[in-house]
């Protein structure tokens, strides 16, 4: 859907999986799926009074698929939850705490937070690292080093610092102007 939505709509559009942007394996013994350890850690921490008492849960058996694909989980297919289980969890929630919970929300909101800033700095159009000049002109100077610090100074966007490539003895660095065209600029360094 975000592939067919994002060029209609002309700005960047992605997910992101509360989920699994953190490892719950810190936070949980057994994280569970639906209704598990660490979905119902999360309730507990951000709305307790949706929380039956645990007791009243049940151990979060769940039958698997009959297909291998979708038993190993290569494949995707939503669930049939009231098939699936006899309470529709999928995950014993009975170690669940809202403290466990509360450490575990503040590590997603740390990440998801990071995610946006570094999102919200983003040039969307050029949302890609650029380690080599694929797409431009190698250009052969007698010194490389001089030749960056004016291009720096003249406003190139610089891809990559000066660098020794003894395999290839050379020595180069690449940029980018204000038009958008990559350069690799490079100096024989063999001896």
């Amino acid at each position: 859907m975000i592939r067919e939505l994002q060029p209609k709509c002309g700005v960047f559009v992605c997910t992101v999986n509360f989920w699994n942007c953190v490892d719950p394996k810190p936070y949980f013994d057994e994280p569970g799926d639906h209704g598990g350890e660490l979905e119902t850690s999360l309730m507990m921490h951000l709305a307790p009074n949706l929380v039956l008492p645990l007791k009243e849960a049940g151990d979060g058996k769940a039958k698997k698929f009959r297909v291998a694909g979708l038993r190993e989980g290569w494949a995707w297919a939503p669930r049939e939850w009231t098939k699936v289980t006899e309470d529709t969890g999928v995950g014993n929630p009975a170690a669940a705490t809202a403290e466990k919970g509360k450490k575990f929300f503040e590590a997603v909101t740390d990440r998801v937070s990071g995610f946006l800033v570094d999102l919200a700095s983003a040039d969307v159009a050029k949302m890609y690292e650029v380690p080599y000049v694929i797409d431009g002109v190698l250009v052969e100077v007698d010194d490389v080093d001089e030749h960056f610090e004016r291009a720096r100074a003249a406003g190139a966007t610089i891809l990559s610092e000066p660098e020794d490539v003894p395999d290839f003895g050379v020595r180069h660095y690449r940029a980018e102007d204000p038009e958008g065209h990559r350069w690799m600029f490079s100096q024989d360094i063999a001896t």
